[in-house]
């Protein structure tokens, strides 16, 4: 379980490879430098691995968090990025 980037650095979205041990539905929330959330998208995930995108155009340049959870709130994975 968990959450490997594309790069670590983004222009206009964030590719991402989730691997997850059961399919349902995930929370992806990109915080900025002040742990406010900026961005959050549901997505519905299969078990084993999982190709997703996040479009980060309207984000100004900075560094993000992007942190993976669960239905339930359960936080299942969380990588930083920086967005140029």
């Amino acid at each position: 379980t968990g959450i490997k980037l594309q790069s670590s650095f983004v222009t206009t979205e964030v590719a991402m490879n989730v691997k997850l041990e059961t399919a349902g539905s995930v929370s992806i929330k990109i915080l900025d430098i002040a742990n406010r959330v900026v961005s959050k998208e549901t997505m519905n995930v299969v078990a084993g691995d999982n190709i997703l995108k996040v479009y980060t155009t309207a984000l100004p340049k900075s560094a993000y968090r992007i942190a993976l959870y669960d239905s339930n709130g359960n936080m299942l994975g969380i990588t930083d990025f920086n967005k140029l």
